[in-house]
């Protein structure tokens, strides 16, 4: 695989926001989703030139979840949440906070 900068990481996940809804309503527009895999798919499949760089993006998420398919149930498993299904606009805020630290971290 070739190398990835930090800042074409960044690229990508400020690039994935635009497609990660904020709120269950917001997720009922077709070019939004939950997830921030998901999201990080949907800028691949726009640009493939970034397919590298998203590729590299989605293992960064994959390592930090530990094993766990999505933040909600990380959260849970951890035990900062008892029920991800109650706390779907709060897991939407989790996830675009996440996500901006992450572009911070790999801008640096």
């Amino acid at each position: 695989m070739k190398t990835v900068s930090n800042k074409e990481i960044a690229a990508v996940f400020k690039e994935a926001k635009k497609y990660l809804a904020t709120s269950e309503n917001d997720a009922q527009n077709v070019s939004k989703t939950f997830y921030i895999c998901i999201a990080i798919n949907t800028v691949s499949d726009i640009n493939h030139r970034q397919w590298y760089s998203c590729s590299k993006a989605k293992d960064i998420i994959d390592e930090r979840l530990d094993g766990e398919y999505t933040v909600g149930t990380w959260l849970k498993v951890n035990g900062f949440i008892k029920t991800t299904s109650n706390n779907i606009n709060q897991l939407q805020k989790y996830r675009h906070r996440w996500l901006d630290s992450l572009i911070k971290e790999f801008s640096k």
